[in-house]
């Protein structure tokens, strides 16, 4: 194009020194095209790999504007034949100059609306580059923030992927540690029980090692009572027997005959006495023993009991320490669905904004290149649509995680439910336990007020023993006095 601006130039000059320049306003081109200095270079166009439709285009540009430079140089070549055909026209024939000039006038009236024209065209054309310069450009600068964000956005998640990392790692570490310690409280709890339950098999055996103890005493003295009476006994019937002998023998002794029959007949009385005790104590005796066997079904019952406590207490402890792991997995459970929403709503935000950024910047960027090319508008178009399905599934990854999350809750909530379930079940048994412990205590209580009772009423027939005994031998001492000698 400056080739041919200038050869336009010198061919104008020629023109004005041949004396075809009266009209000069014809021949003279703008200031914009005198100036070089006002005309900038065009920059060959470099091929960009982005948008291969969009060189094709502007290659075809290129070579439609070399094929005009071609076509101008091939007319500026005719005028010149023309000019050199006129000048040796004019030589040879001066009567034609008239004819010549008004020729070369129409001519140069044709050809200056041609340049015109051709100038007009190219300022378009370089305007149009330019615009298409500054396009690539702005395209360029686009995709270069875009990959900026894209490696961004990869770095926040492979750093979310690290933090989760840690977090699980740490949740980890915390769960261990959590592990240990109840560990190791359950282990002083399952001490300190296994302590206070030995403690009180111990106290339970001295007490029924002392009540048993008591209780031999008793039916050893009784036994011991029993035996005296019955050696008492056979004493005295072989008293009477005795005494029935002397009488058969002598009957001197019928006043004293009178007194051993009274006194045979008080002996009498006092033996079946002794004999309506002896089955009152027998009676005593086996109620005695009964109550004892029942002590020792009690005692078994009570160690069975323990037994079944200890394990309730053992089982309510791993409830314990299941319920608590489960409520901190909960609670790292609704942790992380707060975590996951927060990034959910960022990254929803950040794509609307984004959406509508890039919607905004498309619809003036669409608007401006389909002025200049339709492929550029369908390459940019591919490329938004891309961006927005690449954002869009990873909303929807988003969603789906949000949606596994909200799943893993719901199932960590109803197992949740259900331990709390069989943890109140576990807490109504031992409740039950406890009422019937309590209720077990209740009655040994009784079983020891009744065995108190039972002691005293021991110790009263014994007194009354005594005493009957006491009567026995006054009265015996009595009729052996009486006897004569």
């Amino acid at each position: 194009m400056r080739i041919v601006e200038e050869q336009t130039s010198s061919l104008r000059d020629d023109l004005i020194m041949l004396g075809y320049g009266d009209k000069r306003g014809q021949l003279e081109t703008s200031h914009y095209f005198e100036d070089p200095a006002s005309q900038k270079v065009i920059s060959p166009i470099r091929s960009e790999v982005i948008c291969p439709d969009k060189t094709d285009i502007l290659w075809k540009n290129c070579e439609f504007l070399v094929n005009r430079m071609c076509h101008l140089e091939n007319l500026i070549q005719s005028l010149k034949m023309s000019i050199c055909r006129l000048q040796t026209e004019q030589e040879l024939n001066p009567q034609k100059t008239a004819f010549l000039k008004d020729q070369l006038n129409t001519i140069q009236e044709e050809h200056s609306t041609d340049l015109n024209l051709l100038h007009l065209e190219v300022m378009n054309l370089r305007q149009q580059l330019k615009n298409v310069k500054e396009e690539e450009d702005k395209a360029q600068d686009e995709v270069q923030r875009l990959t900026a964000t894209l490696e961004i956005a990869s770095e926040t998640k492979k750093n979310a992927a690290v933090i989760e990392e840690e977090l699980k790692t740490t949740k980890r570490k915390m769960n261990l540690k959590i592990q240990e310690v109840l560990n190791e409280q359950l282990s002083t709890k399952c001490s300190e029980l296994t302590n206070m339950l030995r403690i009180v098999k111990m106290e339970n055996a001295r007490v029924i090692a002392e009540h048993n103890a008591i209780l031999q005493v008793d039916i050893n003295a009784l036994n011991q009572n029993l035996q005296s009476l019955v050696e008492e006994n056979k004493h005295l019937t072989d008293k009477i027997a005795s005494l029935e002998h002397h009488r058969a023998t002598s009957d001197y002794h019928g006043f004293a005959q009178k007194k051993v029959e009274k006194a045979l007949e008080k002996i009498t009385d006092s033996k079946n006495k002794l004999a309506y005790e002896k089955g009152k104590l027998q009676t005593k005796i086996k109620q005695l023993e009964e109550q004892l066997h029942s002590f020792t079904e009690t005692k078994l019952q009570n160690d069975h009991l323990h037994k079944l406590n200890k394990v309730l207490q053992v089982k309510h402890a791993q409830m314990k320490s299941i319920l608590g792991k489960n409520e901190e997995e909960l609670a790292q459970a609704v942790k992380c669905r707060d975590a996951a929403l927060k990034e959910s709503q960022k990254l929803r935000g950040d794509l609307e904004t984004l959406e509508d950024r890039e919607s905004k910047k498309a619809r003036r960027q669409l608007s401006i290149l389909t002025k200049i090319a339709s492929e550029s508008k369908k390459l940019l178009a591919q490329y938004v649509h891309v961006i927005v399905g690449n954002f869009q599934r990873q909303l929807a990854e988003a969603k789906e995680d949000n949606c596994k999350v909200t799943i893993m809750l719901e199932n960590v909530l109803a197992s949740h439910s259900k331990m709390q379930g069989a943890l109140e079940k576990v807490q109504i048994e031992l409740g039950r336990r406890d009422s019937e412990i309590a209720g077990l205590k209740k009655e040994r209580s009784l079983n020891q007020q009744r065995v108190q009772k039972l002691e005293a009423e021991v110790d009263q027939w014994q007194a009354r023993l005594l005493i009957v005994e006491a009567q026995h031998n006054s009265e015996v001492e009595a009729s052996c006095q009486s006897w004569p000698h």
